[in-house]
């Protein structure tokens, strides 16, 4: 699986914090917004809306929007239960936060502020570090 996405987004963390409790494998391909790069042509193939983040999944589909993506990898998992209630209220909770939650708090914040707030000693190193694995799972 590829993963694109852009560091800062919240929608994006969604899915790397899915995948890091769920232990999957998956390669981080960084889509730096701030500078269009999901605004590409070669972008806009994969993603036709030009939005991130952006699953590729191992079969070489492609998936948009993160509460789908959330929805697609926890299939199967104990994050999605088996009753009808029950998953209707996961995703009532889900559309919660899109509707409620993400326009006013989530939609583009630094996510990493929490690991390497920018004050800290060594921050531009810490981005540097998760770009590069150190902080995320393989």
């Amino acid at each position: 699986m590829v993963l694109y996405d852009y560091l800062d987004s919240g929608n994006g963390y969604k899915v790397r914090l899915l995948l890091a409790q769920l232990g999957l494998s998956y390669r981080y391909h960084e889509v730096d917004i701030m500078k269009g790069e999901s605004r590409t042509p070669q972008f806009l193939t994969k993603s036709p809306d030009g939005r991130i983040p952006l699953l590729e999944t191992a079969e070489g589909q492609f998936l948009a929007e993160s509460d789908a993506i959330l929805w697609y990898l926890a299939e199967g998992s104990a994050f999605i239960p088996e009753g009808r209630l029950a998953r209707g209220q996961v995703l009532q909770w889900m559309f919660f936060e899109q509707y409620s939650h993400e326009p006013y708090v989530a939609t583009r914040r630094d996510t990493s502020s929490a690991t390497c707030p920018p004050t800290a000693p060594g921050a531009a190193n810490c981005r540097s570090a998760w770009r590069a694995g150190a902080m995320r799972s393989k």
